[in-house]
């Protein structure tokens, strides 16, 4: 749908286009993150302590973002709208791939979720 409104040429297909894929809710929550990050640097310079995978993982979302649209721009400049093919068939290559394992695998796939706790009887 996205390459279509882009495709169409008319002057509020891009910002149509942005608002389909949902854009402004992702870059929101890169934003929290890297507000995270640093205060995670803040605390690393005032020597307090600092949960380094937190640190690692940002770092690495904040960064595969950055790529990300580099890459985009790139491949923009060589397939036009149509780069944004790739990226849609990675999402529905990772769906068919985490299906398939969900039923191969099935609840051990995923994580159990915390038991619940009964509160005491009272006697």
């Amino acid at each position: 749908m996205a390459t279509l409104l882009l495709k169409s040429g008319r002057r509020m297909g891009l910002p149509a286009a942005a608002l389909a894929c949902g854009l402004q809710i992702r870059t929101t929550h890169v934003t929290g993150m890297v507000t995270d990050l640093g205060m995670l640097i803040g605390h690393w310079i005032r020597r307090q302590p600092a949960d380094r995978r937190k640190f690692a993982l940002y770092t690495l979302v904040f960064l595969a973002f950055g790529a990300g649209g580099d890459l985009g721009a790139v491949a923009h400049d060589h397939f036009s709208t149509y780069a944004l093919l790739l990226p849609a068939i990675g999402c529905v290559v990772a769906g068919l791939v985490y299906s398939i394992l969900v039923r191969v695998y099935g609840h051990r796939l995923l994580p159990l979720p915390p038991a619940a706790t009964a509160p005491p009887a009272k006697s």
